[in-house]
């Protein structure tokens, strides 16, 4: 985060950002705990539309999140669309595009080089360009729960752990 300060580079955003990464209208951006879009290399996020991320989700370096196309007939403008909706224990592989509208459900790994264009159901592996599930996987079996973290966990956030 000290770069980040220092150098103003996405310093309004109130977590901790890779200095390459950009995270564009961090405002729109709903996040849950354990997860800190943008905390990788080389991350781009552009939030115009909004974002909702579930708990325990990650990025790998270079992945790209876009929620608003340009309008093709004004491209000073940006086309409303509906939040992209990333679920709980979702991993998004290196290199990976995703675009405007799409929910991935819960226990979803993107494959690295994804491109998602269309939504993606829960516990499922989905790869390719355009992204398409190819595997079904059973639930997330890491649990989160007070002994895990080895502290108390704050009374807003239980709810999170204990589902």
């Amino acid at each position: 985060m000290i770069p980040q300060k220092f150098l103003r580079i996405n310093s309004r955003v109130p977590w901790p950002v890779h200095y390459t990464s950009k995270i564009g209208n961090h405002q729109n951006i709903t996040k849950g705990i354990l997860c800190d879009p943008g905390d990788n290399i080389g991350i781009y996020i552009q939030a115009i539309n909004k974002i909702i991320i579930g708990n325990n989700v990650g990025f790998g370096a270079g992945t790209a999140i876009i929620s608003a196309n340009h309008d093709h007939y004004y491209h000073s403008k940006h086309n409303e669309t509906s939040p992209i909706i990333i679920g709980n224990n979702v991993f998004v592989g290196a290199n990976s595009v995703i675009l405007p509208g799409v929910q991935i459900g819960n226990n979803v790994v993107v494959g690295a080089g994804s491109v998602v264009t269309k939504d993606i159901p829960s516990n499922c592996i989905a790869v390719g360009n355009p992204c398409k599930p190819i595997k079904q996987i059973d639930n997330y079996k890491e649990t989160f729960d007070i002994n895990g973290f080895n502290r108390k966990i704050p009374k807003k956030y239980q709810d999170y752990f204990f589902l």
